[in-house]
């Protein structure tokens, strides 16, 4: 089940790792890896995608597309691809690097045909895994299937490259964490700790297998915290978690939230998390460890980031109407439904938002520190959320949140 575009052929020498990923005049950088990625058309993956057809002039992409056809796969990557490349020129040249592999994550052999698999077991030089169901509501089963039983069958093609695999990048979440508060920090991961949903339940069991394999295969876990889009230009291929209030806002509703003013939001945007996983997939010192891609320190409070949206829709010349903070307690006992009403508060919206607030009603800092050490001598700098808040949102509003290209975006694994 492979839909062939023509591309660049050549030996993939996986001997050596680039020493600066992000230096341009780097020999190193002269090499013919593939990379294999999975959910390509998330916020994360969509960047690692142009970060690697930039950085890598030779390197060969293969894309795991979920879909109804072959066909249709390889107009998803077509999409993908012109959307990362406006430009004609731009899009001729990556566009033949890219190969859309269709299949499914959780079935056996990535539900493709045997020598389909076959040669890609023999030419993956790098794995990504950022595939998942993200979805808040679906079952725990559906959230297995995806999540659990989808890394298993990510593992099964780790061991079938062999001694030839340079590294595998699991792609878990910040919020494995649950319900822990205070200072946390990714050597460990607490199996005990009260989750919040199903999504934060099954991405722990996943990268429970991926921590019981990596003393064997060259693994990488990394744990972003919420996804927003590209800091430098705002562009995001997908608009979800924290863009569904921005919109609300956007659309003139007063929004009322649960959560203390002092617990912090902690969001990362999509370019810098792309480079980070880049740089560690390209550090040899990152295998068999686990890094938060994650705003740490930076990571503003509840309350300045209220202030912050706000003055980010006046620099967009727009007007919103700031966020209630309100303590659960008198939340629950207060905020009946004429009172939201009256806030110009659609009453089905708390029930979309509910699942949110559990990302954001904790007081705890996820340490990035270790990240932060292989990033910083490479100059990628972490933006602060108030500068690049409104470079998203002007993005958003001229892309009239995703309208144009809401056909494309059925799944994401």
């Amino acid at each position: 089940m492979t839909t062939e575009v023509p591309g660049t052929t050549g030996s993939t020498d996986s001997s050596a790792f680039l020493r600066n990923p992000f230096d341009q005049n780097d020999a190193a950088i002269d090499r013919a890896r593939v990379h294999f990625i999975t959910g390509a058309t998330g916020l994360l993956a969509s960047e690692y995608v142009a970060c690697v057809l930039d950085r890598e002039p030779k390197a060969r992409l293969r894309l795991l597309i979920r879909s109804t056809s072959a066909q249709n796969a390889a107009k998803r990557v077509d999409d993908l691809i012109g959307f990362l490349y406006p430009d004609p020129g731009d899009y001729a040249r990556a566009r033949p690097r890219v190969l859309a592999l269709w299949g499914d994550i959780t079935q056996p052999d990535l539900g493709m045909d045997e020598r389909d698999w076959q040669q890609l077991t023999r030419e993956v030089d790098v794995i990504v895994h950022a595939a998942a169901l993200t979805d808040c509501s679906a079952t725990l089963e559906e959230s297995r299937l995806v999540n659990v039983q989808g890394t298993r069958q990510i593992i099964d093609l780790a061991h079938a490259c062999g001694p030839g695999l340079e590294r595998l990048l699991y792609v878990s979440s910040a919020y494995v964490a649950g319900a822990s508060t205070g200072r946390l920090i990714p050597d460990d991961l607490d199996l005990e700790t009260k989750t919040c949903d199903w999504y934060q339940q099954t991405k722990r069991e996943a990268e429970a297998l991926m921590r019981k394999i990596w003393k064997r295969i060259p693994v990488t876990i990394v744990r972003p915290s919420t996804l927003v889009g590209n800091a430098e230009n705002g562009r995001a291929f997908v608009y979800r978690n924290a863009y569904l209030p921005l919109q609300q806002m956007y659309n003139g509703l007063r929004l009322a939230f649960p959560v203390s003013p002092r617990a912090r939001f902690d969001a990362v945007p999509s370019d810098w998390t792309a480079k980070a996983l880049y740089a560690l997939i390209n550090h040899d010192d990152a295998r068999g460890r686990c890094f938060h891609l994650t705003a740490g320190d930076l990571a503003p409070k509840n309350r300045e980031v209220n202030t912050a949206i706000v003055k980010a829709f006046n620099a967009c010349a727009e007007h919103c109407k700031s966020c209630l903070l309100v303590p659960r307690l008198i939340y629950n006992s207060l905020f009946t439904a004429p009172l939201r009403k009256n806030l110009e508060q659609d009453q089905s919206l708390p029930e979309q938002l509910a699942r949110y607030h559990a990302y954001i009603q904790f007081q705890r800092c996820f340490d990035n520190e270790g990240t932060l050490a292989v990033t910083r001598p490479l100059g990628i700098e972490q933006p602060s959320f108030a500068a690049y808040l409104p470079v998203l949102l002007r993005f958003a509003i001229n892309d009239r949140w995703q309208q144009r290209r809401e056909s494309l975006l059925k799944d994401n694994e």
